[in-house]
């Protein structure tokens, strides 16, 4: 099993989206058995969902619709680093606060 966490600022509507669009691909191509896929935020802020926008852009793209209470934005956790094999950040800065948190956990 493969672990991978995305990251963005807030996780509400980059990592998200991108959790739903990795999460669809596996599914696709067989392998979502093989890989546990998360995403979390590095800045606490308060419970959001996906936001309808973002449902829309996901559906123009191809992407099924997904349940916007499936995937809820949360802040990101010790249990994250315990056994993650791939942090992928959606912009630069994301990396620097990702290895920050590890090491405050």
């Amino acid at each position: 099993m493969v672990n991978i966490l995305l990251v963005c600022d807030n996780n509400w509507e980059r990592s998200l989206a991108g959790h739903h669009i990795m999460r669809t691909s596996a599914r696709i191509r067989g392998i979502e058995d093989t890989l546990k896929i998360n995403s979390a935020g590095l800045f606490q802020r308060s419970v959001m969902y996906m936001s309808e926008p973002m449902i829309d852009a996901l559906e123009a793209e191809g992407f099924p619709r997904p349940d916007p209470h499936e995937y809820r934005s949360r802040y990101i956790a010790e249990e994250d680093f315990t056994d993650v094999d791939l942090v992928l950040g959606f912009e630069d800065s994301h990396v620097p606060r990702v290895l920050e948190l590890a090491e405050e956990f």
